[in-house]
């Protein structure tokens, strides 16, 4: 039968929801105890809204309390007329991640001003970095559902903004949903509970414990998920989630790194000393922490790279499924393999490295290194990289060589260019240039004396000028010059500071200049990457189809992920008749590409890149939808149009190549003569030369 509209009773959502999450794992389950009760009645009743006064003395007897308390009272709800507010002060709750990536509880001081359904409000917090504000921006409350955007003052566009849902109750003491931001540790969106608690509400005390206790929770998820994901078991990932009390006092009692306690060190017996430096697996998976130890495992191949006597194959150059390096001997004739995990307790950062002879299999040295986590991250990772290059000089028998210069002294503005460069490595991805820059921009501010820095940034310039958009930009294009003579002014050997000069001087047309810088920086790092790609690049534009394929084979073995390195070589091989080479090539280059746009599915400068592979591979099915999805995404960058219109003259639709190069040259002066340059010596080109329009173009008139 029907119940009369009179026994409907409004709920006191707050306590409802306090008491079913005591003894009930979700609504599902209370609904289920309950017998007829619906989840939709149960959100309804939390919320504050009117039931049937069965259905709620059901849950009243499943909660074991009297059905009065559930019943709200007068004057329970905030209200202005018949409208909820949010006016006033809360409480806010979240988990963030610290610098090093490491899951904390965030709690904030909220103020909010409701006029209508718009919010405006501001929120002060402290976290681990320091004091920080954030301002409540485009926020609504309507229904009981407040959505809306939060900006920060400390941090640039588009890295400063969090997107957020959450609902209330009737009774009005307690907002909750979620709070989601792109986070740079972890280079994806994060997202997490967020609980918003009025401050004079009667409740205040026991709500604020009940959230903290959720959000302690979420934090433990957060860690093992990680774990799991880095390829862990479930219940490995609970055993590393938490540092055991043994270990913690182990960490306590361990020598500092000159006592050397564990060091085994039999003599060598090495015919040859080619040593792979292997990446450092990072046992915690934090993604701070995987900043650092790619770093070190780069600082370690650099330093040992000067000693006289020895041979280094960096890191990169090593498959990605073969992180010992021992699968790849014998195609780099290596000698040694050198290999490391880190994990990082609460006090200290815990190093063990090992060097592996190829030819037996046996670890013929080790060595376990610990520091304290509170140094400063650039000057810890030339002291660890100092102690291990000094070891590994003596076991192999050759001369140490000197320390490098500290580069900063700031331990902000290294992991701030480490992070910029992290993004930039990704390839010339137009949003990750943009992001890298502003990364390394703040380091600059913190440390203007910061060489490296200045010289990233100065790339990145360059990078931006060079997939210019817009056909009547003015803009600094002599910026990169800058940056980069300002890095060789600090250091006047480094050799990103002379990439980054021959980048620039190339980007501006003065292409003797550049060559000089390039070269200059393939001398002093024959293992730079930067170095070489951009000296293949330049040797191309010359028509020196030899060199450019021997210097892009060198940059494709210092990063095998860089597809753009690889498609650039196979486009060589195939200009110097090698098409069985050319072919295997553009199939690997498709694999790194799909790679690519797996991790960022709206990177246009890969789907029109790849567009032209697929057409090389004659697939032009997948190709066509790759062009149309670029052309989407960006359809004023010059680069995706040259390389769509490679992709429509390789299947022989010249009309359409040549609509898009037209589009490709609508850029400034410099920038259409460098792009007629790589024309003249573009294979995929040739049944265009004939058309008049063409001609045009190559002779880089408007």
């Amino acid at each position: 039968m029907a119940y009369a509209k009179s026994e409907s009773v409004r709920v006191n959502g707050d306590d409802l929801r306090f008491l079913r999450k005591r003894k009930f794992p979700s609504a599902e389950a209370f609904a289920a105890a309950c017998e007829s009760v619906s989840v939709p009645t149960i959100y309804r009743a939390e919320r504050g809204g009117p039931i049937l006064k069965p259905y709620l003395g059901r849950m009243a007897r499943e909660l074991e309390v009297k059905t009065e308390r559930l019943i709200a009272t007068e004057g329970s709800a905030n209200r202005i007329g018949s409208d909820l507010v949010l006016t006033g002060d809360w409480r806010g709750l979240y988990v963030a991640t610290d610098r090093y990536g490491q899951p904390y509880l965030i709690r904030e001081d909220v103020t909010f001003v409701q006029n209508g359904t718009r919010v405006e409000g501001h929120s002060e917090f402290e976290t681990r970095e320091g004091k920080m504000r954030d301002k409540f921006v485009y926020s609504t409350f309507k229904d009981n559902v407040f959505i809306g955007q939060t900006r920060s003052q400390d941090w640039p566009f588009p890295l400063d903004s969090a997107l957020f849902a959450l609902s209330g109750t009737r009774n009005f003491t307690r907002l909750d949903g979620y709070l989601c931001w792109f986070d740079l540790d972890t280079e994806r969106p994060e997202f997490s509970k967020y609980i918003l608690i009025r401050r004079k509400s009667p409740r205040a005390d026991a709500e604020l414990s009940e959230a903290q206790t959720l959000l302690d929770s979420e934090i433990k998820l957060m860690q093992v998920r990680r774990l799991v994901e880095a390829g862990y078991s479930f219940e490995k990932s609970v055993k590393l989630m938490v540092t055991t009390k043994e270990e913690e006092v182990a960490t306590k009692r361990a020598a500092p790194a000159s006592s050397k306690p564990n060091s085994v060190k039999p003599k060598l017996m090495a015919p040859q000393k080619v040593v792979a430096v292997s990446g450092i697996a990072v046992l915690d998976d934090d993604p701070m922490h995987r900043f650092f130890a790619d770093g070190l495992a780069d600082d370690i191949a650099t330093d040992l790279a000067r000693a006289p006597g020895i041979e280094v194959i960096p890191r990169a150059s090593l498959p990605a499924r073969d992180q010992a390096g021992t699968n790849s001997a014998q195609t780099h004739a290596q000698s040694h393999v050198l290999s490391g995990s880190m994990r990082r307790s609460t006090t200290h950062l815990r190093l063990n490295v090992h060097l592996t002879d190829v030819h037996s299999g046996k670890i013929v040295w080790a060595e376990r290194i610990e520091y304290p986590t509170g140094a400063n991250a650039a000057a810890l990772e030339q002291s660890i990289s100092g102690v291990v290059v000094k070891a590994l000089c003596r076991e192999l028998a050759v001369s140490a060589p000197e320390t490098a210069r500290l580069e900063t002294a700031d331990p902000v503005a290294y992991e701030l260019f480490l992070k910029g460069r992290s993004l930039y490595l990704r390839g010339l991805y137009t949003h990750s240039m943009r992001a890298a820059e502003a990364l390394v921009a703040r380091a600059i501010e913190r440390d203007p004396s910061f060489a490296r820095a200045h010289a990233q940034r100065s790339i990145c310039k360059s990078h931006l000028v060079l997939s210019t958009t817009q056909s009547g930009e003015t803009g600094p294009v002599t910026d990169g010059v800058s940056d980069a003579e300002r890095a060789l002014s600090i250091d006047p050997d480094l050799p990103l500071g002379h990439a980054a000069l021959g980048l620039a001087r190339y980007a501006i047309g003065e292409y003797a200049a550049a060559e000089l810088a390039l070269r200059k920086a393939v001398e002093l790092d024959p293992q730079l990457f930067e170095g070489q790609f951009l000296l293949a690049r330049h040797l191309r534009l010359k028509g020196d189809r030899a060199g450019a394929a021997e210097r892009f084979a060198k940059a494709v073995e210092l990063r095998p992920e860089d597809f753009r390195a690889s498609g650039l070589l196979g486009e060589e091989l195939q200009a110097l008749n090698r098409q069985d080479d050319a072919t295997a090539r553009f199939r690997s280059t498709l694999d790194l590409v799909e790679r690519a746009l797996q991790d960022h599915p709206d990177n246009a400068g890969a789907l029109a890149f790849g567009a032209a592979v697929l057409a090389d591979l004659d697939m032009p099915d997948r190709a066509a939808i790759w062009a149309d999805w670029a052309l989407t995404i960006a359809p004023n960058d010059c680069l995706v149009r040259y390389n769509i219109a490679r992709m429509h003259a390789i299947f022989g639709d010249n009309k359409a190549a040549l609509d898009h190069l037209q589009n490709a040259f609508t850029v400034p002066p410099v920038a259409a003569r460098r792009l007629a340059l790589w024309m003249q010596f573009d294979e995929d080109f040739a049944g265009l030369r004939d058309y008049a329009s063409y001609q045009r173009l190559l002779n880089a008139e408007p």
